[in-house]
């Protein structure tokens, strides 16, 4: 049993059902100074009142005492990717099968992180926005408690990470901040000396990898503020967008540079958008049009080849989930949407997602 965590997770559940300590020791027939000491760790529940303080909690006895089912990579993606395609067959409902599988999996932290990431991503395919912010506020209330509960930084930052891009979504800036202020930032890079250290052992493989990863970190890093600065330009002024195509094609260019055209998806969108606001309805074809082929030549898991020791694989499907509203949200000028090659984009993403 995680004896120190349980008195915390007893406390957490209680104002979650928003009742008192005196509530709880009368459902529990036991004392409110019996519900205070479990709760600062100093004694434990007795064995018998588990099972009720799980019914009444609505969680499993594992959850309780702390335990959490472990999953390897390959399952929590194979209960990942079942949510998002349950989800896609209906949209309208995914609230509700969010719900679920955050319920039946309470008691596994990087599974409901995973889960949370899909559902916002999918929530965007939502033509209510009512239901839209009221699935992402709940994505939010999960996420800050995934914070609360994990013991893990992996996790804890990947969930604040989420969060900061949910508050932007919800213009909170303030909190968007906060949790980004939240993320540990090193003053040293190990990964300057560490790929040395090993090549110099003769760990070749060991230290290639680190230096894999440092490329793959720092030219993500680099497309993406790219495709920012591009899409940036585009509220300046006519005057400017010529400036924003050229940066979201230097960030498309690094993606094909790294064989990471999974993520060129949203860099060929705004690109397109940038041809069409100055009216070269030619080239914002052509550019969806280039698109379309490009996701054509992706795999539904796709392995980057340029990072190969890593055995990194992305679930494509998930990255380009949310292009399709994306796309008939900010292409209004009905020479474009109507045109076969935008068809052709959308008929492809739908097949591609739908595999």
């Amino acid at each position: 049993m995680e004896s120190l965590k349980m008195g915390h997770i007893i406390k957490k559940l209680r104002l979650n059902k928003n009742i008192k300590q005196d509530e709880l020791a009368k459902i529990l027939e036991v004392s409110t100074a019996a519900i205070s000491k479990w709760e600062n760790n100093h004694t434990y529940p007795d064995i018998t009142q588990l099972p009720i303080l799980a019914n009444y909690f609505g969680v499993t006895i594992d959850k309780l005492m702390g335990y959490e089912k472990l999953f390897t990579q390959d399952e929590t993606k194979i209960i990942t990717n079942k949510f998002r395609d349950l989800a896609l067959k209906n949209i309208e409902q995914s609230d509700i099968l969010l719900d679920e599988y955050l319920k039946k999996y309470s008691y596994n932290n990087e599974l409901k992180l995973s889960i949370c990431k899909v559902g916002s991503t999918l929530c965007s395919n939502l033509k209510n926005n009512t239901k839209r912010e009221n699935i992402l506020k709940k994505i939010i209330k999960i996420l800050k408690e995934i914070v609360d509960d994990t013991g893990e930084i992996k996790i804890k930052e990947e969930a604040l990470f989420q969060l900061s891009g949910h508050y932007i979504f919800l213009r909170d800036y303030y909190n968007s901040q906060h949790c980004l202020k939240n993320i540990y930032k090193p003053t040293h890079n190990p990964e300057s000396l560490l790929p040395i250290i090993n090549i110099m052992q003769g760990k070749m493989t060991e230290g290639r990898q680190i230096l894999q990863r440092h490329i793959q970190s720092n030219l993500d890093e680099v497309a993406s503020s790219c495709f920012q600065l591009g899409v940036s330009y585009y509220y300046e002024g006519e005057e400017d967008i010529d400036i924003g195509i050229i940066y979201l094609k230097m960030a498309i260019d690094i993606r094909r540079l790294e064989n990471n055209l999974f993520k060129a998806g949203l860099p060929y969108i705004y690109l397109a958008f940038g041809y069409g606001l100055k009216k070269d309805y030619e080239k914002c074809l052509n550019t969806l049009s280039e698109l379309a082929s490009v996701i054509l030549t992706i795999d539904s898991v796709e392995k980057n080849k340029y990072y190969f020791l890593l055995d990194n694989k992305m679930d494509a499907r998930n990255v380009y989930a949310n292009l399709l509203p994306l796309l008939k949200m900010i292409f209004t000028d009905k020479e474009i949407y109507s045109s076969s090659e935008f068809i052709n984009l959308t008929n492809t993403l739908k097949d591609f997602v739908s595999k």
